[in-house]
């Protein structure tokens, strides 16, 4: 898995559980962060003991606190509170040559009324226009739906990040424009919705692959694609009626 921007700020370094879960015995379990074919990966260890701790069904890891009592914590927990990250199991294969980069939702929202705030890497999008969500234990594409079901070759897609706030709802096409096209011509996703950028689709909008999209700051640029895209739809159809005609 292939994801440019993945952060290995702490990737290999020993921490504390207790930094974070203030009910733990200092220095006796300790996490550390790797990474692997792009995915993260966790290893908890009770020093007392130099025993590798795993998690159990349900994602739960069971330590003693500094009172002897046992308790429960969820890797999600852990992984949110130490890296501000999400633990997420992610088995989802990739299509040939798709790349992923994870979405900010700040970003995407921050020009909204009401803003997301949210822990970093809970979702992805892919070159190939997949959306991906790692807000539960095990990976998910999210399912993407027509703006007009009754058009749906014509129509927009959209997707719903579900967040702790109502759920957002943004266009694949743009997301994939903020976050793949926008970067190879030097505009920063943080300065994408600022810059209130147009996107054009090459082709049909039911494609919203990064190669079927082109990002425009001017809205007269935008215009002169759409003119020269309905100058071949119309070139196509007339080809189309001369050869049942011929």
């Amino acid at each position: 898995m292939n994801v440019l921007n993945l952060d290995g700020t702490l990737c290999g370094l020993v921490i504390d559980l207790s930094s974070k879960l203030h009910n733990l015995p200092q220095s006796k379990y300790i996490i550390t962060q790797n990474i692997l074919n792009g995915m993260k990966q966790y290893t908890i260890i009770n020093t007392w003991k130099n025993k590798v701790l795993y998690p159990d069904d349900d994602f739960n890891i069971s330590l003693i606190d500094s009172n002897g009592k046992q308790v429960k914590t969820s890797m999600k927990k852990i992984v949110r509170l130490i890296y501000d990250s999400e633990y997420c199991i992610d088995d989802i294969e990739d299509e040939p040559g798709e790349f992923w980069v994870f979405i900010d939702l700040y970003e995407v929202s921050k020009t909204r009324k009401y803003p997301v705030q949210n822990s970093k890497e809970s979702f992805l999008v892919s070159s190939h226009s997949r959306i991906k969500s790692y807000k539960h234990n095990h990976a998910e594409i999210l399912t993407q739906y027509p703006k007009n079901p009754e058009s749906p070759e014509t129509s927009y897609y959209y997707v719903y990040l579900k967040c702790d706030n109502p759920k957002l709802k943004v266009y694949v096409h743009r997301l994939v424009a903020q976050y793949i096209n926008g970067p190879l011509q030097g505009i920063s996703p943080f300065d994408f919705t600022d810059l209130k950028v147009e996107v054009h689709h090459s082709e049909s909008k039911r494609h919203n692959e990064c190669y079927n999209l082109i990002v425009c700051l001017d809205k007269k640029v935008h215009a002169q694609f759409d003119a020269a895209k309905r100058a071949r739809e119309k070139a196509k159809m007339e080809q189309k009626e001369y050869l049942i005609a011929a």
